[in-house]
């Protein structure tokens, strides 16, 4: 039976990005304070007022918004204008109606899905606050103190199973997410995990 320090490692290697040279200013933390980057042309979405950009990718842009009806925060996603064409909005909605089918305790739930005031694609989704799962093991791998105490390989461990439960239903429902890995898997404030990025995911 392997020592606690052999599983230790032996899941974090497992759960790292291949690319050890990406930046981890990249990487998308959900719901952090600041703005990401130039603001991404964005009409008027009914029904909610939007703050602010926190996060950007090569297909699409993500904004913090308040949502009136329910006042509440949410995360808008809308696609990047370099990236439209008629394949890629197909894609996005595809995302979007995927999302819709996996109501899954560890996957991020959709709300709605639309064209703002210049026709173009968003959907909403729930804002999660934390960070991604490489920037979680970016700082174990340092050393980080903080993060050695509060991600112990019983929180990890924990983390695991609830991907792989994640994965278990997509799979039972025909879905591939087809881009796991660490920086598309949010820990949340309150120890909720949530795959991200369905954006490759096939049926």
């Amino acid at each position: 039976m392997p020592d606690n320090d052999s599983l230790k490692d032996f899941l974090r290697e497992a759960l790292e990005d291949h690319d050890e040279g990406a930046s981890l200013s990249d990487e998308r933390t959900i719901a952090t304070a600041g703005t990401v980057g130039a603001r991404n042309a964005l009409g008027e979405l009914p029904g909610h007022a939007v703050e602010k950009l926190i996060a950007r990718g090569g297909m699409g842009a993500v904004y913090l918004a308040q949502q009136h009806a329910l006042e509440r925060q949410v995360a808008v996603k809308v696609m990047t204008g370099e990236v439209e064409s008629p394949e890629m909005a197909a894609r996005f909605r595809r995302e979007a109606l995927v999302l819709g089918k996996l109501a899954h305790p560890n996957i991020v739930p959709v709300y709605d899905i639309g064209t703002d005031d210049e026709g173009q694609l968003f959907y909403t989704m729930k804002l999660v606050k934390g960070r991604t799962l490489q920037a979680i093991l970016h700082d174990l791998r340092r050393g980080d103190a903080e993060a050695l105490k509060e991600h112990t390989l019983p929180s990890l461990l924990t983390v695991f199973r609830k991907v792989c439960d994640a994965m278990a239903f997509a799979h039972s429902q025909g879905i591939i997410h087809r881009d796991l890995k660490p920086e598309n898997v949010m820990v949340g404030e309150f120890g909720e995990v949530l795959v991200m990025d369905w954006g490759l995911a096939k049926t």
